[in-house]
């Protein structure tokens, strides 16, 4: 397949997002705290780091693995409502460590008989973690990443 990156012309003319009070993305790859926050009247709106990418990254070969986007209803009546929903019973479930969110998501389209076992859920459950000091990020573990890499390629 093809990767097409868009919205990153807004992103630059707005200053990294700084120069407008909402994230710049679609709400089904932003991480859960830069979503969240946009209904927070209490807080300001989290800016997006690294670690907003990280979820994203996941989130997109979640998705390339389950072979559907993930929250299809996005986009009808109360679909924002279901999304925060969604994030909010995900984030419950791995602040009880009940379940991690891969597989919660996993579960949610049906998909976890078939791919739970899949060799990217490793790599996919360091990426999408509702808290943002769970989600991956090391230098010093480029030879696992690009390990996952190549297994994304030879897929």
């Amino acid at each position: 397949g093809f990767v097409k990156l868009f919205n990153y012309g807004l992103y630059h003319m707005t200053y990294s997002g700084n120069a407008v009070e909402f994230p710049i993305g679609s709400p089904r790859y932003l991480a859960p705290e830069v979503l969240l926050s946009m209904f927070n009247s209490k807080q300001e709106t989290v800016a997006m780091t690294t670690k907003s990418d990280i979820w994203a990254f996941g989130i997109i070969v979640l998705e390339l693995l389950m072979e559907c986007h993930l929250y299809p209803d996005l986009f009808l009546k109360n679909g924002l409502t279901t999304l925060f929903t969604r994030i909010l019973r995900l984030l419950q479930n791995e602040q009880r460590m009940l379940i991690p969110p891969v597989i919660g998501l996993l579960e949610m389209h049906g998909c976890d008989q078939k791919l739970k076992d899949h060799q990217l859920i490793p790599l996919l459950e360091l990426c999408v973690s509702c808290l943002p000091s769970s989600r991956y990020i090391q230098h010093k573990s480029y030879y696992k990443l690009h390990y996952y890499y190549q297994l994304i390629i030879i897929n």
